[in-house]
Parts: C-alpha cells; sequence; structure tokens
C-alpha cells in the first residue's frame, strides 16, 4: 500500500495496539517503580505541591517520577518498550525528568501514560505511542454527575480538592465520540464542562455539549475567569 494509506494505518495501529496488550505486565513495573522513586526527588514533589496535587491523589493515581536511575527491567524488553514509546530511538526512556501518570481503563489495566516535565520546555506532555483509547478516571463515570476536563493536570486538580467525579481528555480537540458513547451508556446525567475559559476551550466546550445534548445528557460550564485554566484557579485564587 502507498504511504499514509488508511489501511495501512489501521494495521499499523492494531500492530502497536496488540504490542502494547502484550507488554501491559511490564507497564505495570514500570509505573510501579516510578512511583516509588517519585519521594526520592524533592523537585518532582515541590512541582506537585505547588500545582496543588495531594498526597491522596499520588497514591489514588499512582502517579510518578521517572528521575535519572534506570528502570530495572529485562534487556530484552527494551526494544518492545523502544516501539511504543517507552524508550526513544537511542534507548533512553523517554519519560525521563517528568511526572508519570498511568492511564487506566474501566478494568483499571493501563491504556496510556501521561509525561508532564517539572520545568516548562517546548516538550512539556508526553504520551505513549498507543491511541488513547479512556477518559482519564473513568471510575467517574459511576457517578450522575461529572466534571469533564480537558487535561490530566485539571482532573488531578479537581480531585485534589474533593471533586472525585472529575475525568478528563487530552485537550481540546480529544472528546471522542467513543467517550460520549460511554458517558450515554453510564449513570452519568448532568456533565459540568471543565475546559480552559480562553478561545479554543471555549469552542471545545461549545462543542461537547452539543455532542452530549443529543445524547440527552444536561451539561453546563464550570466557571473560570477569562484565560483561567482549572489548575490556575484552583492554586491562584
Amino acid at each position: 500500500y502507498p504511504k499514509g494509506n488508511p489501511i495501512t494505518r489501521k494495521a499499523q495501529v492494531q500492530k502497536q495496539a496488540q504490542l502494547h496488550s502484550n507488554l501491559r505486565g511490564h507497564l505495570d513495573d514500570v509505573v510501579q517503580q516510578y512511583h516509588e522513586d517519585l519521594c526520592k526527588h524533592r523537585k518532582a514533589n515541590e512541582y506537585l505541591k505547588r500545582r496543588g496535587i495531594t498526597k491522596k491523589a499520588i497514591d489514588r493515581f499512582q502517579i510518578g517520577y521517572a528521575g535519572f536511575k534506570p528502570l530495572q527491567l529485562p534487556p530484552k524488553l527494551i526494544k518492545p518498550l523502544q516501539q511504543i514509546g517507552l524508550f526513544n530511538k537511542f534507548g533512553r526512556e523517554a519519560y525521563m525528568g517528568r511526572i508519570t501518570v498511568p492511564i487506566r481503563n474501566d478494568l483499571g489495566n493501563i491504556a496510556q501514560l501521561y509525561g508532564r516535565r517539572i520545568t516548562d520546555s517546548d516538550f512539556n506532555h508526553y504520551y505513549l505511542k498507543v491511541p488513547h483509547r479512556t477518559i482519564f478516571n473513568p471510575e467517574a463515570l459511576k457517578h450522575y454527575q461529572i466534571h469533564l476536563c480537558e487535561s490530566v493536570i485539571d482532573t488531578l486538580t479537581l480531585y485534589s480538592n474533593g471533586i472525585e467525579n472529575a475525568c478528563g481528555v487530552y485537550g481540546t480537540n480529544s472528546l471522542k465520540d467513543d467517550y460520549i458513547k460511554k458517558i450515554a451508556s453510564s449513570q452519568v446525567e448532568d456533565v459540568v464542562i471543565a475546559y480552559d475559559n480562553d478561545k479554543a476551550g471555549n469552542e471545545a466546550a461549545h462543542l461537547a455539549a452539543k455532542k452530549l445534548k443529543k445524547e440527552n445528557i444536561r451539561s453546563q460550564r464550570f466557571k473560570l475567569p477569562a484565560g483561567y485554566d482549572v489548575n490556575q484557579y484552583l492554586t491562584n485564587p
């Protein structure tokens, strides 16, 4: 098939998904190592404290930090883990210097791994090279009302402030139809859309509200000052 052919891309996605599934147990080990290493890194903990992320949230979501201590893994796993993006093309850990947050599906399996640098750069955010297949914190869908955020950090912020029915997506354009269907098939009756109060966030919130309305789900906007996101608002009131 020619480069960029939809059939080729679909086959590649399926191959990555199968590889990811085969490595699931090893990803659990990686996440646990990063979680255990977090307590050893003062700057990483200071970053989480500054962002308002509590110990309860850290433990609940198994948040970790990829420091400079190499992962303890069998050498034979490096290549397959490199294929899904845990290691870069040079064989170095791709999450080095980042807070790590495992994104689990409703079965509790790791579906994705979010990484956030603790110092701002051009490459703050990082994910494994596998498709997003679940919202962040699907446990929230057991409630009749959810708070839907546009980022992992904002979701963790609400959770840390006692709003445990918070869940999230991965940017303003990442509310997939599959996620809407998942919400519609759950107990959720009302969605508080906690997107950023900026042009992109407001446009995405309007689109999300329209999609939810088609599924007969009520929605309302989480009120934020102009230009603010959830984390900025709750950590800098």
